[in-house]
C-alpha cells in the first residue's frame, strides 16, 4: 500500500494524518535547510520554488485591532501549520485603501528574507465573483491574498513571477466557508499550508490574468519632476510616487533649494538628507527610506501644511 505525504492521493494511496505530516514536513524542511543547500545552485524556471519556506508568515490587513479578526486568522494559519512563526506587518492599513496596501506591501516584503510567505488582505470585494490568489516571487516567496490588484507593486518591483488561484478545498478551512470572512476560512489556511512545505502548485489552477492597479508614473517634464503623493503617513509626512534618483537625473544635488508645488500650494524647501537639517517647522524634500521622494515638515505635519493627501498632484523644480 503506497502513503502520500503531500499532494493529492491517488486510488488505492493511503494519506498519513495531519499531525504526521507537520512532522515529516519539518524534519524535511530541516534536512533541507541544513544539508541540502548546496542541490540548489541554479535559480528555476519561473513558478517553481526558488527557497524553501523559512516559517515566516507575515501579515498585512486593514482589520484593525479591536476585533477578533486578526486573532482568528492567527489561529487559522496555525490551525494548518503550528510551526508557523507569525509576524504582524501592519493591520492599520485604511479602510478598503487597495492601493496603500500594495505600496506597503512592497515597501515592508523587500526587508524579508527569501522563503517568507506574505498574508495580505484588503479586500472590499470578498463574498464576490473575485478570486484568492498565491503570487511566487522569482525568489521563492509567496503572497496570499484577493484578486483586486493588491500585489502589483510587489509583482512589478521582484520581477518574473506566477500566480494561482486558491480552489483546493484541503487548503481552505474545514466546514463552510463564510462569504464575508476568507482571511479566517480560505487566506489563513492557505499560508499555513504553503508554510508547512505543500507544493505551490497544489493550491489550483494557474492564474494568467490577474487584477493589477493602474498605478501613475512619475515622469521628467524638461526642468520638472511631476508625479503624486501616494499616502500621507502618521506624521504627516506626505510619501510620493517620483522615484528619489529622478532628481538626479535632473541634476540636483543635496542643498539645493527646489520650489515644491503639492495639490494648491507652492513653496520652497531645500533638499536635504534628514528633518533634522531644517529648523522646527521647515519644509523639507529628501529621499526617504523606501527610496522615494518625500515632502515633510519638522515635526509638523506637511499633509496639514499642503491641504493633500493621497493622489494630490506634485511638482518639483529647481527653486526660483
Amino acid at each position: 500500500m503506497a502513503y502520500r505525504i503531500l499532494g493529492r492521493t491517488e486510488p488505492g494511496e493511503r494519506v498519513i494524518p495531519s499531525a504526521a505530516r507537520a512532522a515529516i514536513r519539518l524534519k524535511l524542511l530541516l534536512i533541507l535547510l541544513l544539508g541540502g543547500r548546496e542541490a540548489i545552485s541554479q535559480p528555476p524556471p519561473v513558478g517553481t520554488c526558488w527557497r524553501p519556506p523559512n516559517g515566516i508568515v507575515a501579515l498585512l490587513t486593514d482589520y484593525g485591532e479591536q476585533d477578533f479578526y486578526i486573532g482568528a486568522l492567527k489561529g487559522a494559519i496555525l490551525t494548518s501549520c503550528q510551526t508557523a512563526n507569525i509576524i504582524d506587518l501592519t493591520h492599520q492599513i485604511p479602510e478598503y485603501d487597495v492601493r496603500r496596501a500594495a505600496y506597503a506591501l512592497w515597501d515592508a516584503a523587500r526587508e524579508f528574507p527569501d522563503g517568507t510567505v506574505f498574508v495580505a488582505i484588503v479586500d472590499p470585494g470578498v463574498g464576490t465573483t473575485r478570486r484568492a490568489l498565491v503570487l511566487q516571487s522569482a525568489k521563492g516567496n509567496w503572497f496570499v491574498g484577493p484578486d483586486n490588484g493588491i500585489f502589483t507593486v510587489v509583482e512589478r518591483e521582484m520581477g518574473p513571477s506566477a500566480y494561482r488561484e486558491i480552489t483546493n478545498r484541503d487548503w481552505m478551512r474545514s466546514g463552510p466557508i463564510s462569504a464575508t470572512f476568507h482571511g479566517r476560512d480560505i487566506f489563513g489556511p492557505a499560508a499555513g499550508n504553503l508554510v508547512c512545505g505543500d507544493p505551490f502548485s497544489d493550491a489550483g489552477p494557474v492564474v494568467k490574468d490577474p487584477v493589477r492597479l493602474e498605478l501613475p508614473i512619475a515622469r521628467v517634464e524638461g526642468d520638472r519632476l511631476i508625479g503624486e503623493v501616494l499616502f500621507a503617513d502618521r506624521y504627516g509626512n506626505l510619501q510620493t510616487n517620483i522615484p528619489a534618483g529622478h532628481l538626479d537625473s535632473l541634476g540636483i544635488a543635496l542643498g539645493e533649494t527646489l520650489r515644491v508645488a503639492v495639490a494648491e500650494r507652492s513653496e520652497t524647501a531645500p533638499f536635504v538628507r534628514a528633518y533634522g537639517d531644517v529648523p522646527v517647522g521647515a519644509i523639507l524634500v529628501f529621499a526617504a527610506s523606501t527610496d522615494r521622494i518625500e515632502i515633510a515638515l519638522n515635526q509638523a505635519s506637511a499633509a496639514d501644511f499642503f491641504g493633500a493627501g493621497g493622489r494630490s498632484p506634485v511638482i518639483l523644480r529647481r527653486g526660483d
